[in-house]
């Protein structure tokens, strides 16, 4: 007895075949794709970066006079609100308000929930206010880098 397989049948097994192999792609693209976004939330910054980001942060809250307002009112509150709002969660940032001599830190804010890391980038800006000469300094570090 032989079994005979039309055209017919042949042309159906192509088709389950090529539809596997459809399948088995899109399933890889997907657990690519969701690979990928379950992984973007951690934002990670080069050292570049974060000095390119602590340089905007200060030109920013001299620009807007915020550091004329810490120096007057003697308070952080606002550098903190900034640095806990407007600063991605993997970033960390510690902003000090010192003298010209660069010897007597007169303000220091922080991000809440960052803890120093030595992976720091160090920015400076000059500050001219009443007459008088302050220094403004950001450090600023990787969140994810601490524990390197």
């Amino acid at each position: 007895m032989r079994f005979y397989i039309n055209k017919k049948d042949r042309s159906g097994f192509i088709f389950s075949l090529d539809a596997i192999l459809a399948l088995v792609i899109c399933t890889f693209i997907l657990m690519t794709v969701f690979f990928y976004f379950s992984h973007s939330n951690k934002l990670k910054m080069s050292e570049s970066s974060t000095q390119i980001l602590a340089i905007d942060t200060l030109a920013v809250l001299d620009i807007d006079g915020s550091f004329q307002e810490a120096i007057e009112d003697s308070s952080i509150d606002y550098l903190k609100t900034f640095l806990n709002t407007l600063l991605h969660e993997n970033i960390c940032m510690k902003l000090k308000i010192k003298d010209s001599q660069d010897s007597l830190t007169i303000l220091e804010a922080s991000k809440t929930g960052c803890t120093f890391s030595e992976h720091t980038t160090v920015a400076r800006r000059t500050l001219y206010i009443d007459d008088t000469i302050y220094i403004a300094e950001a450090r600023a570090w990787n969140k994810n880098k601490q524990s390197d």
